[in-house]
């Protein structure tokens, strides 16, 4: 979930991808979870890829495999992977804890609307335990939770963990792509989140062996659409390992994909991938306060309730762009202790 830097020499359109995959996580909560309609029908319009937070979510966790992985494959260098190593709960908590606490202070200010909302944020004790520890840890329910969309810290933390393993131990391999497919079925089998970050990995690969620049594939455009299309017919919470093999085919489709590239590669892309992580984190905020005042002032029409979510939407990438600075916060922080707890030889350790 969290930004690539510029020195990983990411692949543009991954922020977009990421970008948009932030956005229709806020479109599903907003639309489909908290303010559905009854003109139509919420099963089938958390179908649709614009509003299937769960398709996005694996989305998340496909860049996250890329990012963790491009730059040791590219540089050879291992003092990047115990940089990511040392550093990685570091950058994904402050930009968590500093969400937390927008979060308690909207709650104790008496912004947030919602009772349970109120009552999981209202204890300051309890949004710091949750901040640094529960917030990573898989034992608490979405009703406890301060930020119930955190659910996917957990699998974030040994995702990555994981993902710097597999690196190391298959990347130098001749025959690593057979094993990045073992690995791939045996967690598609075990546990399909974390087949989502071998397929980034694998992702970073291909990058590595084809080059910058934009890659056209032939029929890619077909598979991304196919893919979107397939996920129609597939339950928001069933079927988890079909979606996350449509998920990887969509994220690879795009960054493969000439047409979808420019489009990622836009401004607008561009503006969504840099604010995704916040956006992410502090959209529910905003959802149970102004959302829900919102809904209690306006009436039920489906014109009334297409606008009244949209603005929602609109008030959410605000708040997001507003707090953009805890994401940035989250990546100094981490440089900060990398520099402080790994010795100079080791950050210039390159393997042969």
């Amino acid at each position: 979930m969290q930004g690539i830097s510029k020195s990983a020499q990411r692949v543009s359109s991954l922020d977009g991808i990421r970008g948009w995959a932030a956005l229709f996580v806020v479109m599903y909560h907003v639309f489909v979870q908290n303010f559905p309609s009854g003109s139509i029908s919420s099963d089938f319009l958390g179908r649709l890829l614009p509003f299937r937070g769960n398709s996005a979510v694996f989305a998340f966790f496909i860049i996250s495999g890329y990012a963790l992985s491009i730059g040791y494959l590219r540089r050879n260098d291992f003092g990047v992977l115990a940089r990511i190593a040392v550093g990685r709960y570091f950058r994904l908590v402050v930009p968590v804890a500093l969400g937390c606490a927008v979060v308690y202070l909207f709650v104790a200010s008496g912004l947030v609307i919602t009772p349970a909302r109120r009552e999981a944020a209202g204890d300051i004790s309890v949004v710091a335990h949750f901040a640094f520890i529960g917030a990573f840890s898989f034992d608490q329910t979405a009703a406890v939770r301060p930020i119930p969309q955190l659910w996917t810290m957990p699998y974030e933390l040994v995702g990555s963990f994981l993902t710097l393993c597999f690196v190391f131990m298959l990347s130098r391999r001749s025959w690593r792509f057979y094993g990045y497919t073992a690995v791939f079925l045996a967690l598609l089998a075990v546990q399909p989140i974390y087949a989502a970050f071998v397929a980034g990995i694998v992702l970073a690969e291909s990058r590595t062996l084809i080059g910058d620049g934009r890659v056209n594939f032939n029929y890619s455009g077909l598979a991304f659409l196919g893919s979107a299309l397939l996920l129609a017919f597939i339950p928001q919470v069933e079927y988890v390992v079909l979606v996350v093999l449509l998920s990887v085919v969509i994220v690879w489709s795009a960054v493969f994909n000439e047409g979808i590239q420019e489009f990622l590669d836009n401004s607008v892309s561009q503006f969504f991938g840099a604010i995704s992580f916040p956006l992410y984190i502090l959209h529910g905020v905003v959802i149970h306060s102004l959302g829900v005042w919102l809904h209690q002032v306006s009436d039920d029409s489906l014109p009334v309730w297409v606008v009244v979510n949209s603005v929602i939407v609109c008030a959410c990438v605000v708040f997001a762009r507003a707090f953009k600075w805890i994401d940035v916060m989250g990546i100094k922080f981490s440089h900060f202790v990398t520099r402080i707890v790994l010795p100079q030889k080791l950050q210039r350790v390159t393997i042969s």
